[in-house]
């Protein structure tokens, strides 16, 4: 709908319904305020059509066995916030800025090696996000993510997964995948991990953290047989840890 430059289509999504049946539908950049997407098996919708941004606050619940995807380009959340209630949503690439509450309810699947930005401290996960691309998260100034209460994010594959940034669990973070070793952050770009009541659990292969914040408060560690947990020497962890341990 509309490509720039010169023929760019403003698309404000206000409380209807986007249906793909067939194909693939790409949308523009907008001001949207809620709605549903419906996308059939086999049918794609993109919610970036090109490297300008749209805009989303309120919930934007989906059905079908297709797929809506981020390929490119930047959305925002804006006041007072964006729920996102997807079963297939894909990012494969882009910017996510959330300097309102940007919260994935649904699952989400991290794809592609080009990696996937993040603006802001609103990026928060209360479903499922599932990190099997090869690309790495990165992140604009004072950016970090939240894994919440009942959040899962699952990490299928090993290297490093971040570049600097900050990373809030009281969810459940997971490796289920790749027999080697997943990273969380480098020595030259740390990422804070901060352990806020949460779980880390690994069931294959071995998971180093990045570095610890001093104001987390505790945790479990789950660690399958044959597993490895790496909790970094030189990090500190205050509060209090408890384990499940065959690894």
């Amino acid at each position: 709908i509309g490509l720039p430059p010169g023929g760019e289509t403003f698309f404000n999504h206000l409380g209807g319904t986007v249906e793909v049946l067939t194909g693939t539908l790409r949308l523009p950049r907008g001001d949207s305020t809620g709605g549903t997407f419906i996308v059939a098996q086999g049918a794609t919708l993109d919610l970036n059509s090109g490297s300008q941004f749209g805009s989303y606050s309120g919930t934007y619940n989906g059905s079908g066995a297709g797929v809506v995807e981020l390929n490119s380009g930047m959305i925002s959340s804006m006041g007072p916030g964006a729920t996102f209630n997807l079963p297939n949503f894909h990012w494969n690439g882009g910017t996510i800025s959330a300097g309102q509450v940007f919260n994935n309810t649904g699952t989400m699947r991290l794809q592609g090696s080009g990696g996937w930005g993040i603006n802001g401290g609103g990026f928060t996960n209360s479903g499922t996000i599932i990190h099997d691309g090869t690309g790495v998260l990165q992140w604009g100034a004072n950016a970090w993510m939240t894994n919440a209460s009942g959040g899962i994010y699952d990490i299928k594959r090993d290297g490093n997964i971040a570049n600097a940034g900050q990373i809030r669990n009281s969810g459940t973070f997971r490796k289920s995948g790749g027999s080697g070793e997943a990273t969380i952050g480098t020595p030259a770009a740390e990422v804070y991990f901060r352990l806020l009541g949460g779980t880390v659990e690994v069931t294959s292969g071995t998971l180093k953290l990045g570095r610890s914040y001093p104001d987390s408060t505790g945790g479990t560690f789950i660690v399958g047989q044959g597993a490895v947990l790496d909790i970094n020497g030189a990090a500190s962890f205050p509060g209090e840890y408890t384990g499940t341990y065959q690894g």
